[in-house]
């Protein structure tokens, strides 16, 4: 695993980071301490992916680690995700799972487009 396999997730979850504290504050709702441990539960996630899908010898392996990396992102995904709506306050809920959901489409976009360059260069 190299440092440039970390870089760019890394990036991604400081802008993140800087997006929801920005969000939070102009909607005026306490920030916590939960939107930031999703955010670096999407970054390990993605450099968990990018791990898996360097391993890859061929294309056609590269093609299926993508796969199974986006299907276990997925499910831990779901699995995290139910764990934040039972733990948090119920007037929160909805704000922590509209995060959880922003924070999931960012990430999987960004995975997504790396993958597939990844991909195209082999």
């Amino acid at each position: 695993m190299s440092l440039r396999s970390i870089q760019g997730p890394v990036v991604l979850a400081l802008f993140c980071a800087a997006a929801v504290l920005g969000i939070f504050k102009w909607r005026g709702l306490p920030t916590g301490l939960t939107p930031f441990l999703l955010i670096a539960f999407f970054t390990l996630l993605s450099i968990g992916g990018r791990v898996l899908h360097a391993s890859a010898r061929d294309p056609k392996q590269a093609v299926r680690s993508s796969m199974a990396a986006m299907a276990l992102k997925m499910l831990a995904a779901l699995i995290v995700l139910v764990v934040v709506v039972f733990a948090t306050p119920r007037e929160r809920v909805l704000e922590m799972a509209l995060t959880f959901g922003g924070l999931y489409v960012v990430f999987l976009v960004f995975d997504t487009a790396h993958q597939f360059k990844t991909i195209q260069r082999t």
